[in-house]
């Protein structure tokens, strides 16, 4: 990956409502949720949906395999036939979160099914206890299922190994539990992964778990507009993006089909890791 590329990555980091990991002098940005799912309805008018199609999944991708360039860079293949390619990587923290919870995960799941997309979900232990039956549809349906800790901690201010892995690692255990395969892929709150002991870092290596972040912040927890997010999402995209949303946020669903359906006109591709 070309030197070059980093600060655009780190500004758009910044600009995902989540901050960056703390490298030194960075320090936290504000949370998108907090230790629970609280947000309220959103604003603004719903994104003119496409008409449904029957099919019952979303639809399988061309066998490419795509992988972060690094932490926070977008991704990339060594797959030939990967050249010339526009992909993105839609991905959701904070939940499942249902309706009861003012949330939109099932929503959000109708849509990517209608659209033949597959995204990418990090979901918390909090949210996985209480909506067991959204995490099973997301794993039905062919979506890849990351973790994003316990209860959504400024992780890297606590000062203990142990500490850190009660997060990281309880609510591995919970997905485990249900797919009764080991958790691949860590997304940590704020996107901040590097605490003053390292000790994040290390538990994500020693447990075999890859940190995701984000090159393209929907700004969704902030904007709480389904077009604003909408154009946020369309004019920082890059190749090989990953964007930030969140399934605890209605007005996420309401921009959702004009996200997908911008990116399209783009020329981009969806793909997800796996």
């Amino acid at each position: 990956m070309k030197r070059a590329l980093v600060p655009l990555v780190a500004v758009a980091l910044l600009a995902g409502g989540c901050a960056a990991s703390k490298p030194a002098a960075v320090g936290t940005a504000p949370a998108p949720v907090p230790t629970a799912p609280t947000p309220a309805a959103g604003s603004g008018s719903t994104q003119p949906a496409t008409t449904p199609d029957p099919g019952t999944a979303p639809a399988a991708d061309d066998g490419i395999v795509w992988k972060q360039g690094g932490i926070g860079y977008p991704l990339k293949s060594d797959d030939p036939r990967a050249k010339g390619k526009k992909v993105v990587m839609l991905t959701f923290d904070d939940g499942p979160a249902s309706v009861a919870q003012k949330g939109a995960t099932a929503e959000i799941l109708d849509i990517l099914k209608r659209e033949h997309v597959q995204a990418t979900f990090f979901v918390t232990g909090y949210g996985v206890q209480s909506n067991p039956d959204l995490l099973r549809r997301e794993i039905d349906e062919g979506h890849t299922i990351g973790t994003h800790t316990m209860t959504h901690p400024e992780l890297w201010k606590i000062q203990t190994r142990e500490g850190i892995e009660k997060e990281m690692l309880g609510v591995n255990a919970l997905l485990e539990k249900v797919t009764g395969k080991p958790v691949k892929y860590f997304r940590p709150p704020n996107g901040m992964y590097n605490d003053p002991h390292g000790y994040i870092k290390a538990v994500a290596r020693d447990n075999n778990l890859e940190i995701i972040n984000w090159t393209t912040g929907a700004l969704d927890w902030q904007l709480k507009d389904p077009q604003k997010i909408t154009d946020q999402v369309l004019k920082t995209i890059m190749p090989g993006g990953i964007v930030l949303m969140h399934d605890s946020h209605t007005w996420t669903a309401q921009a959702l089909p004009g996200i997908i359906q911008g990116l399209r006109d783009k020329g981009y591709e969806f793909v997800t890791i796996h």
